[in-house]
């Protein structure tokens, strides 16, 4: 579990260099039911059930985080997800939006099950 956590922080750390040296400046919790979190937490189901295969479905939203990017390159949002039919119930997910453009352009950075 402790090496799983290292891995991640790593990877969240190389990412966030990786997008064209965004700076972050730091997370902030936002409501469940603000509709970003909603369209972020429907997306981030839908694409991994896409890229793997499985049929989970949300059933909420437990804790939600944002965070505004350096310049122009978005929102990361950090969300709790509780779902149904899969092999654990609760997930973490990273999911980058851009909400000024017209379809909020969404993209799925990480999709992981925790333990609640």
């Amino acid at each position: 579990m402790k090496v799983e956590c290292l891995i991640l922080v790593f990877v969240l750390l190389v990412s966030g260099v990786a997008i064209k040296g965004v700076r972050s400046l730091g997370f902030s919790p936002i409501g469940v039911n603000n509709p970003y979190v909603r369209e972020a937490a429907n997306f981030a189901v839908r694409e991994h059930n896409k890229q793997s295969g499985e049929k989970l479905k949300l059933k909420k939203v437990i804790v939600a985080d944002n965070e505004p990017l350096d310049g122009n390159n978005g929102i990361m949002y950090r969300l709790t997800l509780e779902t149904t039919h899969g092999s654990y119930n609760h997930y973490q997910t990273f999911v980058l939006i851009k909400p000024w453009l017209p379809s909020h352009k969404l993209k799925l950075q990480s999709f992981y099950p925790v333990h609640a």
